[in-house]
């Protein structure tokens, strides 16, 4: 069982290191900014979807 626990520890340190990695390499280029903008719009379109469907019906 130990061997297992340990094993599923090491699994989660290697996860959290690759989604740093991820991190710092959108930060450091274009590519963040560029993600900023298109989740900006999608939730901007989304929220203008639902309020149009509330005040619609």
């Amino acid at each position: 069982m130990k061997k297992q626990k340990g094993a599923s520890s090491l699994e989660y340190v290697m996860l959290a290191a690759v989604i740093v990695a991820i991190l710092i390499v959108v930060s450091n280029t274009g590519l963040g900014d560029t993600m900023a903008d298109f989740f900006t719009d999608l939730f901007d379109t989304a929220s203008g979807t639902v309020s149009g469907e509330s005040s619609g019906g």
